[in-house]
């Protein structure tokens, strides 16, 4: 399975023989006629079923179908512990990612899919603080968290924003330099002590991944 193989020795779990479900719609209409998660929801992951619609007239029909797969991936294969940046993050990243001939290619973005096509509208002024203070984006800390920071409902695309970037920057930057500890990181919780011990300070960490989030709004936009 791609999806063991992209994290190696970070999933020490293996799958059960119980084949993993999915109910697909024929279409939005129908999805939503049976939708149980919020009304907004594109697809929805209520365990032990994913619940999806392949989207046939939209430029990716498959990125919401992608992103609540990779929940149930995350909870019933990997059976990572339940971290909401993690988990979200990691559903943005392999849900944004490009798909080639019938195979995904993580980390190579499609700017069709949520929430790239906000990273493409952001503007950055250059003054990390200052963006943070403005919540064009949301600090690290409360992105880890969740404490600290405005309201997700207040800010919903700034924080989904914050969970990809985070999630791509520490796969990818500089040639993937926290990738591996990053997969450690997953697997033992994402907390802000891992976070430290693993990746490095917050405050250096944070500086590195806004650089790199302007550098990807920059890429987007060009």
């Amino acid at each position: 399975m791609p999806y063991l193989a992209f994290f190696g020795d970070a999933i020490r779990a293996t799958p059960g023989s119980r084949k993993l479900q999915l109910i697909l719609y024929k279409d939005r209409q129908q999805f939503k006629q049976h939708n149980k998660s919020a009304m907004w929801a594109e697809a929805f992951y209520l365990a032990p079923v994913c619940h999806a619609y392949f989207a046939q007239d939209e430029p990716n029909p498959t990125h919401w179908m992608l992103h609540e797969a990779t929940h149930q991936l995350n909870h019933e294969v990997a059976r990572f512990p339940h971290s909401k940046w993690v988990n979200e993050g990691l559903a943005t990243y392999f849900a944004s990612s490009m798909i080639d001939k019938g195979k995904l290619i993580p980390g190579r973005i499609d700017a069709r899919t949520y929430p790239i096509w906000g990273v493409k509208t952001l503007s950055l002024s250059g003054d990390r603080q200052h963006d943070i203070g403005r919540g064009k984006i949301i600090g690290l800390r409360a992105l880890i968290t969740g404490v600290g920071g405005p309201s997700i409902d207040e800010k919903f695309n700034a924080y989904y924003i914050g969970y990809w970037s985070l999630t791509h920057f520490l796969f990818h930057a500089e040639n993937g330099k926290y990738a591996q500890p990053f997969r450690q990181l997953i697997a033992s919780g994402g907390t802000v002590d891992d976070f430290e011990k693993l990746i490095g300070p917050l405050e250096r960490i944070e500086s590195e991944w806004y650089a790199y989030l302007g550098r990807q709004v920059a890429a987007l936009k060009a």
